[in-house]
Parts: structure tokens; sequence; C-alpha cells
């Protein structure tokens, strides 16, 4: 992650921009639109926990549905560099050192 955002942080037009963590509370609204369907206080707490308070992810992650939302932490950490790499992600970095990917 450290090199991912030194990368970024040495492109010409690139910015970073402070953003808070979404609370549970902050959380549950969005999550309920971009599902469908009311998220109870219980998932957006536990939203809120897994996305970090992400909007990205809280958004993407609210996409899933409900009985695929108990993701592996390593998939969680994957998906939080995502959030922020952008709609093209290049697979070798994503993966932690030491592992194999699936096809290798």
């Amino acid at each position: 992650m450290a090199r991912l955002l030194g990368t970024i942080a040495r492109g010409k037009d690139n910015r970073h921009i402070e953003v808070s963590a979404l609370s549970s509370d902050e959380v549950a609204m969005p999550a309920g639109a971009i599902a469908g369907e009311p998220a109870t206080a219980a998932e957006a707490a536990e939203l809120a926990d897994r996305a970090g308070g992400n909007p990205i992810f809280v958004g993407e992650y609210a996409r899933l549905p409900r009985g695929e939302r108990a993701l592996d932490p390593v998939v969680i950490r994957v998906l939080r560099t995502a959030a922020v790499i952008g709609e093209v992600i290049d697979a070798a970095a994503t993966t932690p050192r030491g592992c194999s990917r699936p096809g290798r």
C-alpha cells in the first residue's frame, strides 16, 4: 500500500484529499439506497467497521447480496486498496507477497 500511495502522490495532477470515515449512522442511508432495502442498525455498524468507513467501499459492499457480505479479511484489504486505485486494477498489485494467484 505504501508503494501504491507513493506512486499516486508523484502523479502530475494528483491530489491527496482527506475524507473522514463514515459512521454507522452515515453508512445506513447510502447502503440501504444502493442495496434497494433498508440496512438494519446492526448491518450498518458491521458495514462501517468492515469498510473502515470508506464511502466507496461502503457502496461496493452494499451491492453484494446480503448472503455474500461476510468477506474474508484478506479480501477486504484487497477491496480497500482497489477502491483507491480506480476501475482498472493490475492483479499483481493486489496479490500479497508470498501468495500465489489462482492459475499460476
